[in-house]
Parts: structure tokens; sequence; C-alpha cells
């Protein structure tokens, strides 16, 4: 996003796990396997991360920038947003980075991404699933994101 340096940041990619450890605000996220060759997949993790940020959240200008028009998201309240009240939540609120892990990449078409992860907070855990794709600009944009509650000692994963 032109003029905006998220507090996300690649420390390095692991060689042997071909995975990313990186910094996104004061939390630590692992193991996010991403293809270092693509742009596209890095710009759109630079994006999701970024509305991690509590400044970035604030800004409506710079979410203006990262969320598509017809953006929508069930969240892990249960609760429905579109782009207007999703706006005015994040420049209410006082938000706190999650902790994420187990970021994985999906390209199920030209011009779109699909990051899941995990994002672990004191008192819950969450499945988070964000659908990007590039605008007539060229520029990606968040149209649909999903949070769903891990419920306590559940989570588990299914193999492959």
């Amino acid at each position: 996003m032109p003029g905006h340096r998220p507090e996300w940041t690649v420390e390095g990619l692991d060689a042997g796990s071909n995975s990313v450890v990186c910094t996104a605000g004061v939390r630590h996220c692992r193991d996010m396997p991403v293809n270092e060759e693509d742009p596209d997949v890095a710009a759109v993790i630079e994006r999701e991360f970024a509305l991690q940020t509590p400044d970035v959240r604030r800004s409506r200008t710079a979410c203006l920038e990262l969320l598509d028009p017809q953006f929508r998201e069930f969240g892990a309240s249960g609760r429905e947003w579109d782009r207007a009240s999703v706006l005015a939540m994040m420049a209410a609120e006082q938000y706190v980075p999650p902790e994420v892990e187990d970021l994985a990449v999906l390209r199920p078409a030209p011009g779109v991404i699909v990051l899941t992860y995990r994002a672990r907070r004191a008192d819950r855990t969450t499945l988070r699933s964000a659908l990007w794709r590039r605008a007539a600009d060229g520029a990606w944009r968040l149209m649909f994101h999903q949070g769903t509650v891990v419920p306590p000692g559940g989570g588990a994963r299914h193999p492959a």
C-alpha cells in the first residue's frame, strides 16, 4: 500500500521448511508456507497483516484501500459485517494483534488468493480465512473474511 509501512516484517526464510519467520507487531508468527518468488502472495500477506495493526485499523483511508467495496465478514462473534460496519467498528476498537500461526496460501483462480491461519488471543483461538481479489486497478483487496472460534481443548488438525 503506497505510503504505508505495516508493522509486519519478514525476518527470514527457513530454508529447511520453506517457511517464513515474521513478526506482526510485537506478536510472533512462524511456519508460514509461502512461495517467496510470488510477489502477489507476498503483497496479500503484507496486506492481511497490515489489517492486524491498530494504526491501520483506525485509519479509514488505509482500510478503504485494503477492503473491497463488496467486503463481507462472518465474525467469530457470529455477527455479519459489511464494509461500512467493519470500518466503524475498527475505528472505535481497542485492538491487540493476535499471535498468528499455521498460515496457508491457496490460489483457486487467477486474481484470487485465499489465506487461512490460526489467530490466538489470551481468551480464545480462532480459525481465520481471508479471500483477496485483485481489483481492476491492480491492487489486492480483501473481499471476504471469516473467523470460527475453536472450542477450548478443540481444534485438532485432520491429516491431509
